[in-house]
């Protein structure tokens, strides 16, 4: 013990401390270092994931979208051949009338006003109807517009007036409607009368709004489902921050809940914000602009930092123990480097010469 005290006392305090900084520093921040890359890693695993879940709905509501916007196509189309069709039909109706009169020497005014009573009883959809215009546009017949209107200023007038035959789609609000709305109207000429016969009808009682209900109830039930892991879940926002699906919350509700600024206050796609419990959590948010959705994928933070959770004190051991086996290295070099200062220090202590038999140093020679 005394041996090792003595041998100690030749490493001073400032050289021990020193050492074990030297020691410490390295290990504390590579510990550190690696931590931060780990944490750095798990959060951009967290973006891809969460951002790749958002882009999964979004292909799910952009196919549902093309469907609708497909069958509405199609109806659209088929519609307008059944308008273009119809005022065909009335319009010749309004020809052999006039051939009739003419041989049953009737005058013509009388056939205007037959062609004039059949075109008003004539019933076109649920909201439809059918119209007489004047090549001077001036209606000669139109059951939803007061008597004397004059469309001169009328856009879809002019529009009729110029193609004389065909199909239009305008916006158009009668006297007696609340709002504007969209109206799909085809249109043939009766030459010899200067006329234009037109057929009227709403966009809504042309196009199947239940598809497009079904549909889109489809995706939103899709999106209350969605569980794509890490605890995480799905919600869509409108543009107004009323909830479109949630898995907790009735579909209207404009009531603030976790995440619910930080997604309409968002000024990146990548979001973290708190809940109720203080709890970290992580969301990516992206438009979906054809329903002017917010689709959101969220997850609380330890469910996607797990792994890194389950790392991290394998790290810090490993890095503690790292710590201690290079202070016993320390530790034993430096005590062989005493042992040898030590044995440099003993005094030199000369051997006695080995004379002749008479014990004497012989005599130099002169």
């Amino acid at each position: 013990m005394s041996r090792t005290v003595r041998r100690t006392r030749f490493i001073p305090w400032t050289y021990r401390l020193f050492t074990l900084l030297i020691l410490l520093v390295p290990i504390a921040l590579s510990c550190t270092a690696g931590i931060l890359v780990l944490n750095k890693q798990a959060e951009d695993h967290a973006l891809h994931f969460l951002a790749g879940s958002v882009r999964d709905i979004k292909n799910v509501a952009r196919s549902k979208f093309d469907l609708i916007r497909s069958h509405e196509f199609n109806e659209l189309q088929e519609s307008e051949i059944r308008l273009s069709n119809t005022a065909k039909h009335l319009a010749l109706t309004c020809r052999q009338v006039e051939l009739l009169a003419a041989r049953s020497r009737l005058s013509g005014e009388t056939a205007k006003e037959f062609s004039l009573r059949l075109i008003e009883s004539i019933d076109v959809a649920e909201t439809g109807y059918a119209f007489v215009l004047h090549d001077d546009g001036m209606f000669l017949y139109h059951p939803k517009l007061p008597a004397g209107f004059e469309p001169e200023d009328v856009q879809y007038v002019r529009e009729i007036l110029r193609l004389r035959s065909g199909v239009v789609r305008y916006w158009w609000r009668n006297p007696e409607e609340p709002e504007p709305v969209e109206r799909l109207t085809g249109f043939e000429p009766v030459p010899s009368w200067n006329w234009i016969i037109g057929v009227s009808v709403p966009l809504t009682d042309l196009v199947d709004t239940g598809f497009e209900h079904q549909n889109m109830e489809g995706v939103k039930e899709y999106i209350r489902n969605f569980q794509p892991g890490h605890s995480a879940f799905a919600f869509v926002l409108d543009g107004d921050g009323a909830v479109v699906a949630h898995p907790m919350y009735a579909e209207g509700n404009k009531e603030t809940f976790a995440g619910m600024d930080a997604v309409m206050n968002r000024r990146r796609p990548f979001i973290r914000y708190r809940d109720e419990m203080g709890r970290r959590h992580f969301a990516f948010a992206d438009t979906f602009e054809p329903w002017e959705w917010t689709i959101v994928v969220t997850a609380p933070k330890t469910s996607l930092f797990r792994y890194i959770s389950r790392i991290q004190p394998y790290w810090i051991a490993g890095s503690v123990v790292l710590f201690l086996v290079s202070i016993a290295v320390m530790s034993a070099l430096s005590r062989r480097l005493v042992a040898r200062v030590v044995e440099l220090r003993r005094p030199v202590i000369p051997k006695p010469a080995i004379y002749g038999s008479g014990g004497k140093p012989p005599e130099s020679s002169p």
